[in-house]
């Protein structure tokens, strides 16, 4: 994406105005066929020519994109993708090959009427488990994570949420000195407090809430992890971090992993794709919705590494190929926003992946490693002898990080 040479910008989108510039030295962009795309929660819901557009090289115009023809649902977010393509054969590509393209946000209102909150009906059978119809959850008694989540007698965790703030270092990372830098966040001690739990009963018509709260071994990082089984079932994740303490360096990645069974590799998702992408490789990865198998959702490295990213992602889910699976999906906020997160599932874990030299020795586990991020330090790659992620891109050891995540079951 990088590459192109044609850049379309965006003017006034709420009436389709744009300015498409020619990064060609020497090819009028009227050699291309030009496409449009409209989609509506990564769907696409209207498409159309837009001809072969004049525009010399080194010049640009303005374009209005005809997009009165859509009709807008509140709460809906949409996307509009501008193409160019070959419209014949060449010695080097087919008639039909991409050679530019563009995907631009198109205004949106929210709905705060679809809010992840409301009364509940329901009892807590024992301490931190609880039923609501055909779900239940169970709780840590020792952290006051969750560790259990059951759909009509089916377990769906293999595993439960932890915190997680490493990464298979990559060649860069290794290049520039991370894995010794950075070996703090590995695998740190964390001291849990007694959950703090909390009945419709006791807190009015929210759901029922487990807190989970942490510190690490430094004395000053801490965590919190609010879990709220809502109406129907689903469980709300609340995590927020706030790192703190002297010449600490920075930090991997931000979130909260889990296993499942090996049987949900059938992965879907809205965001960003279909290819991996981190922070500072993600301009290529347009939004939309995808499906892949766990097996193609990852890239097997010359060396093993942290791979498989996608990022900004609106909502993921790993079923069986039937009926069963679990559903991850953004939280929408009273005020109708919500935030994206990311996502990656592996046929392994981390520590088989770290500690490998070759792809063929990464171990193969019973369960898959699902791992949901708030954030995670870029990729980087300016040389891979020393040079570090930009800092835009790097998660800084200091203010707070939030992860907000709903897990619901596939119905």
């Amino acid at each position: 994406k990088v590459y192109d040479n044609v850049e379309v910008v965006a003017d006034d989108l709420a009436h389709g105005r744009v300015t498409v510039k020619n990064g060609y030295f020497f090819t009028d962009l009227s050699e291309f066929e030009c496409t449009f795309e409209v989609l509506e929660d990564g769907r696409v819901v209207h498409s159309g020519p837009l001809g072969r557009l004049a525009v010399p090289p080194r010049e640009s115009r303005p374009l209005t994109l005809p997009l009165a023809a859509v009709t807008r649902r509140r709460g809906c977010e949409y996307f509009v993708d501008v193409r160019f393509a070959l419209p014949a054969d060449t010695g080097w590509a087919e008639a039909g090959h991409v050679v530019a393209r563009e995907q631009l946000a198109l205004p949106f209102e929210p709905d705060p009427g679809r809010a992840d909150v409301g009364p509940m009906r329901g009892a807590v059978e024992r301490p931190l488990e609880f039923g609501q119809g055909r779900c239940t959850a169970r709780f840590s008694p020792r952290t006051g994570l969750l560790e259990s989540y059951v759909l009509d007698g089916v377990e769906l965790l293999a595993a439960p949420l932890r915190p997680n703030f490493w990464r298979a270092p990559t060649d860069n990372d290794k290049g520039n000195g991370m894995p010794a830098r950075c070996a703090i966040w590995r695998a740190p001690a964390i001291r849990f407090d007694e959950p703090v739990a909390a009945s419709i009963e006791s807190a009015g018509k929210q759901p029922f809430q487990v807190e989970a709260n942490f510190v690490l071994e430094d004395g000053r990082s801490k965590g919190r992890v609010v879990q709220q089984v809502l109406a129907d079932g689903a469980i709300l994740i609340d995590y927020t971090f706030s790192p703190s303490g002297d010449k600490l360096p920075e930090i991997p990645r931000v979130g909260l992993t889990f296993e499942m069974s090996s049987r949900y590799r059938e992965v879907a998702w809205y965001g960003r794709g279909p290819h991996e992408s981190y922070s500072d490789r993600k301009s290529g990865a347009f939004f939309g919705v995808y499906e892949l198998p766990v097996a193609a959702l990852n890239h097997d490295y010359l060396e093993p590494q942290e791979h498989g990213n996608r990022c900004d992602a609106r909502w993921l889910t790993l079923a069986d190929g039937r009926d069963g699976g679990l559903r991850v999906r953004r939280v929408v906020r009273p005020d109708g926003v919500s935030e994206p997160f990311s996502f990656s599932v592996w046929p392994h874990t981390q520590a088989a992946l770290e500690a490998a030299a070759h792809p063929h020795e990464v171990a193969p586990s019973d369960h898959l490693t699902v791992n949901v991020d708030a954030a995670q330090t870029g990729v980087g790659g300016d040389d891979s002898w020393g040079a570090r992620p930009h800092p835009q891109y790097t998660l800084a050891p200091r203010g707070d990080y939030r992860l907000q995540f709903v897990l619901e079951p596939l119905r």
